[in-house]
């Protein structure tokens, strides 16, 4: 082999391995963020599942506050879909 040949077939080595370690890495941050997002679904269905909850007796409280300080506004907090 010619050494022009073997410099480039190196140089194509070199990239390939690069590359697999740009893969690993990328690789490595989607688990990261696998594992955050599946936190973050358990958190918001945990928030939703509270919000449900006390949305009904919070909107009475907010009520009888606003009654009280003559504000009339009746308070209806929205159902929250997933």
């Amino acid at each position: 082999m010619n050494q022009e040949l073997i410099d480039e077939l190196s140089q194509l080595k070199e990239e390939v391995n690069n590359l697999k370690k740009e893969i690993q890495s990328l690789r490595h941050a989607i688990e990261q963020l696998t594992g955050t997002c599946g936190r973050m679904d358990d958190h918001i269905s945990f928030v939703n599942s509270t919000y449900n909850v006390v949305r009904r007796p919070f909107s009475m409280v907010l009520d009888v506050v606003s009654r009280s300080l003559g504000n009339g506004r009746v308070h209806n907090l929205p159902q929250l879909e997933n």
